[in-house]
Formats: C-alpha cells, structure tokens, sequence
C-alpha cells in the first residue's frame, strides 16, 4: 500500500495520455511533412539531374572554345610579331595554352544511374512509405490517446515498436549497403575530376573514402538514436499503470482508484 492507494488499484493519469496524444501529433505532422519534402526531391532528383548535366555539358563547351579561341588569337599575334623577344613569349604563352588540358565537368550521370537501380529505388520507397504509414498510425493513436481510447492507447505501443525496429534495420541497411555504394560512387567522381584536371593525386581517394564511410556510419547509427527517443519515452508512459487506467474508463468519469491490470 502506498500514500492510501490498496495494492492492486492505481489511479488514473489521463494527463500522461493527453500529453503523449498532443505530441503523437506534433511530431507526426513534422515528420509527415518532412517525408513529403523528401518524396518529392527522390521523383524530381532525376529531372534535376538531367538539367545540372546540361547546363555543366554548355559550360564546358564555352570554356573549350574560348580556350580554341585563345590558341588561334595567339598563334595570329605570334605571326604578327617582329621581335624576337615578343616571339619567345608568345611562343611560351602558347604552350602553357596548348598543354592545360581540357576543362570536364563531373558527370552526374553516374549519380543518376545509381539512384535509378531497382534496388535503391526499392529501398527509396520503403523507407519513405514505411515512414509514412507509421506516421499516419501516430496521429490516428494521438487522436485516440486525447480523446482517452484504449484502442489508441494500444495503437500506440504498436506504433513505437515498429518505429524502432524499423530504425534499427533502416540503419543496418545503410551501414551496410547505401554506405559502401555512395563512398565508392563519390570516390570514383573525384578521381575522375582530379584526373580531368591533370592531377590525379590532388586527392587521397582512399582517405575520401574511408571519411565518407565513417561519417555516414556514424549519421546512420545517429538517425537511429535520435529517432528512438520519442518512441522509447512513448511506450514508457503509455505502459504505466496509470495511464492504461486513464484510458480503460470513461472519459466523463470522475478519477477514482481502478484496478491495475498490468
């Protein structure tokens, strides 16, 4: 027995499941825009793709006809030139010309092909409308729980369960598959950029590497423990006692002791 309470009845906390309701909602709103945002930018990435490749595909082109044109303005100067003075450095001006390779743009097309695999595509969606449902599921419970419901009590618990779980395979397959796949991609851009430059060691491409693999390591195992605190604190309070009271009465009825059923 504790503070008058006879042991086996609790007294009802309809505020814990008000509270947990209000911020069922807030946070599945939120999280249900972001996933909108995110859905749109995953069908429109490949037009946007499609549009930066050409606009760096014109810029290319103008750098390598004024470079063209350079050579020719040169080489004219050169044949209009009377001492030999002008002539030896126009002839070096027009070597150094000559011998800076040409600019080439990344290309993005490599991005495209790899966002487009069926496999990625397939992980895009699940991860997108598995976030979705259970943020609909949220907000449904989150209505029920303000409203007293046990339905929303126990729709609740079920949600922030599989949210967990759903975090927890979400970041093993990013650590394991989207990791390894975007570090090799982004390597494979730079080194074809430094190449293009006319220095393929301006960067240590493995250092590239094992950074991009750690940092999203470590994003991946940080979206999963961020993500989890919510549900964690959430099926905290909705397992109480007092509020699985809260939600078995009726809601215009006054707090009184209820038998604690858990």
């Amino acid at each position: 027995m504790s503070q008058g309470i006879p042991t086996g009845y609790v007294l009802p906390t309809p505020q814990r499941a008000k509270l947990v309701g209000t911020l069922n909602i807030v946070f599945a709103l939120l999280v249900m825009l972001y996933i909108a945002f995110n859905l749109a930018m995953f069908v429109l990435t490949p037009m946007i793709m499609e549009m930066s490749q050409k606009s760096l595909g014109e810029i290319q082109a103008k750098a390598e006809t004024d470079r063209k044109n350079r050579v020719e303005e040169v080489k004219k100067e050169l044949a209009d030139a009377k001492e030999e003075q002008e002539k030896t450095r126009l002839k070096q001006q027009l070597d150094a010309i000559e011998k800076t390779p040409s600019i080439k743009m990344p290309d993005f097309k490599k991005i495209q092909d790899m966002t487009s695999t069926p496999g990625y595509r397939a992980w895009m969606w699940c991860d997108l409308l598995s976030g979705l449902a259970l943020n609909v599921g949220m907000f449904i419970s989150g209505i029920g729980l303000l409203r007293l419901r046990e339905r929303g009590r126990k729709l609740g618990i079920w949600i922030f369960g599989l949210k967990i779980a759903r975090l927890a395979i979400l970041m093993l397959i990013t650590i394991l598959v989207i990791v390894p796949m975007s570090s090799k991609m982004s390597a494979d851009m730079m080194r074809e950029m430094t190449k293009n430059a006319g220095n393929p060691a301006a960067f240590p491409m493995g250092d590239m590497a094992r950074f991009q693999a750690i940092a999203g390591t470590v994003m991946a195992v940080l979206g999963f423990v961020l993500g989890s605190v919510w549900p964690i604190i959430g099926l905290v309070l909705l397992t109480r006692p007092g509020t699985a009271a809260a939600c078995r009465v009726s809601p215009s009825k006054p707090a009184a002791l209820e038998p604690d059923l858990l």
